[in-house]
């Protein structure tokens, strides 16, 4: 017997099974609110292929909603949640439905991200075999993450991660040097964005060494990070030269406000002429150094 009406219970149809779906009203009104506030009905929630939820005004409540939604959208694909304010208790919600679902790319940039987030959701990863696009940048994660994210890429054979943004966040040379080590035998990574980050020539080091290994990665952004704290220098910069003079896979890179001189100029000079599948080689400074 089904539940009356005067239960606090919703019967909903699904179209996709042959079967009824009961849920909570509380979550019930939870996803009308979610559909309110990003301008879609529930229907469409539950349908899309995409939703572009950036700067929608969405907290940590709207979380238990979205995860219901990722449990009956299967079709569910991309999944951008960037410009709101989700902090560690929704990024642990969203950790939690990542494991019983198909997304292949998630954006949670420029939200309020601390590093329970980002372990949450590197752990989730070790189960999950089809995110291939992770957006973290400007958030307030730090080289724990990195490092548990690094793990994740070195120790998950079936990880299909290919593009990883971690720009403006707290990754100093440690978090740097743990991605370098996976770098160096991941076979799927192909884009990898660390600008605005606090690493220095430790750091540039570390991923020096891998570059002469890896041969997947595409695309590269080491920026530097304002103010002028952190930042790599001129036996960073020569490492890095010697690197990319070896490289073969990298396409665009960007190392842009460092602390460089006009000394490591003729290095990178001679690597950009060389380097045939290099196409843009980015080094702006706000010093001495020139452009290429």
């Amino acid at each position: 017997r089904l539940p009356s009406t005067a239960c606090a219970w919703d019967i909903m149809a699904s179209k996709r099974r042959d079967s009824l779906v009961i849920l909570d009203a509380g979550v019930e009104h939870a996803l009308h609110r979610l559909a309110s506030k990003v301008n879609l009905s529930v229907v469409e929630l539950k349908r899309e292929r995409m939703l572009g939820l950036e700067r929608a005004g969405l907290s940590d409540e709207d979380m238990a909603a979205l995860a219901l939604v990722l449990k009956h959208n299967r079709e569910l694909t991309t999944l951008w949640l960037s410009g709101n304010t989700i902090s560690n208790a929704g990024a642990l919600t969203l950790a939690r439905s990542m494991n019983a679902h198909k997304l292949t790319e998630l954006v949670l940039a420029a939200n309020e991200l601390e590093d329970l987030s980002g372990l949450s959701i590197a752990e989730a990863m070790r189960d999950n075999h089809t995110l291939r696009t992770l957006f973290l940048s400007h958030n307030q994660l730090t080289d724990k993450s990195a490092i548990a994210l690094a793990n994740v890429i070195h120790e998950n054979a079936k990880c299909a991660l290919s593009t990883l943004s971690l720009n403006a966040n707290h990754v100093s040379d440690e978090g740097l040097s743990a991605l370098a080590d996976a770098l160096a035998e991941n076979p799927t990574l192909t884009r990898l964005e660390l600008a605005h980050n606090p690493y220095t020539d430790v750091g540039a080091q570390a991923l020096a060494k891998a570059l002469h290994m890896n041969t997947t990665l595409t695309k590269l952004d080491i920026s530097g990070a304002r103010p002028k704290q952190g930042r790599i220098s001129d036996a960073g910069g020569k490492a890095l030269a010697a690197a990319l003079g070896a490289n073969k896979g990298l396409t665009i890179v960007w190392m842009r406000n460092h602390a460089l001189t006009d000394a490591v100029v003729p290095a990178f000079q001679q690597v950009a002429e060389n380097n045939r599948t290099l196409v843009e080689l980015s080094l702006r400074c706000d010093g001495a150094c020139a452009c290429l």
